[in-house]
């Protein structure tokens, strides 16, 4: 077994057999149907192992960030980064393709007062969004408060050339990173990478002393969901915010009726709107 693991693999037999349909000849376990379903199975029955455990980021994690002071930039970006991401159920590869013009400001201010200090994130791509029908999962107060002085402090601006508003689905060409990449404590035009997502979400944790052992990018959507579950958020409204369930009907009569709901999630962290 050469010492690989089931899905390394599998990752080989898949390229040698993607080579050999380029080149036009008859990849080596295409025999019989299913033959490479069979022979995967195989593998991983011997190589098999369990998961690698992954904690989420609790709800006491959360407000102990948001409780930090006299940061440094990459210090107060990494936070953000984590909290939101948290928060608002996002993959990794959700919060390094944020830009500056997905943020909006008071979404739901129009509805009712109690709204005017909350705001919404528009997801560029979502896996459960094919249609790009549109996410806007919400926060509160203490993320608004938050994010509105990273990105003063940071002067993040809306570019007069934006192309959200005629090209909602796609990435706006005018307009900077919401979380950029840091080099020599200046900010860059350069968005943060996955994996700096990641090395965030680590620096986070180990600012208010936790052992990041057992914690990852993965931590904030399985931190998220948790706590939402754990607040006992009814599962339409809390796919409202992570995304799952695009076909899920209640979204279509949830969005329009009272915004209230749209932010159960964001409470269940026990923080005030």
């Amino acid at each position: 077994m050469i010492g690989m693991s089931a899905g390394t693999i599998r990752n080989l037999w898949s390229a040698i057999e993607d080579r050999h349909r380029q080149f036009g000849y008859t990849p080596p376990l295409a025999m019989r149907g299913g033959d490479f379903a069979r022979y995967s199975r195989a593998v991983a029955s011997v190589k098999g192992m369990p998961s690698r455990l992954i904690f989420p980021i609790g709800v006491h994690h959360v407000k102990q960030m948001l409780e930090l002071t006299a940061l440094s930039p990459a210090q107060t970006r990494d936070v953000l980064m984590c909290v939101l991401g948290t928060v608002m159920c996002m993959r990794v590869n959700e919060v390094d393709q944020l830009q500056i013009c997905d943020v909006l400001w008071r979404f739901d201010g129009g509805f009712h007062p109690r709204f005017s200090n909350t705001l919404a994130c528009r997801i560029y791509k979502r896996k459960q969004d094919q249609a790009r029908k549109g996410l806007y999962p919400r926060a509160g107060k203490a993320v608004f408060t938050r994010l509105l002085a990273y990105t003063d402090d940071a002067g993040l601006e809306v570019a007069e050339g934006c192309t959200k508003g005629r090209s909602p689905g796609a990435r706006c060409r005018a307009c900077v990173p919401l979380f950029s990449r840091i080099v020599n404590g200046a900010a860059t035009s350069a968005p943060v990478s996955r994996q700096q997502v990641t090395n965030a979400v680590l620096n986070a944790l180990r600012m208010i002393g936790v052992d990041t052992k057992h914690y990852s990018g993965l931590s904030m959507r399985r931190g998220g969901i948790s706590a939402a579950l754990a607040a006992r958020v009814p599962e339409p409204i809390l796919f409202l915010q992570s995304g799952h369930g695009s076909n899920c009907a209640a979204r279509n009569y949830m969005v329009p009726k009272n915004p209230n709901v749209l932010y159960e999630t964001y409470l269940a962290f026990g923080l005030d709107l």
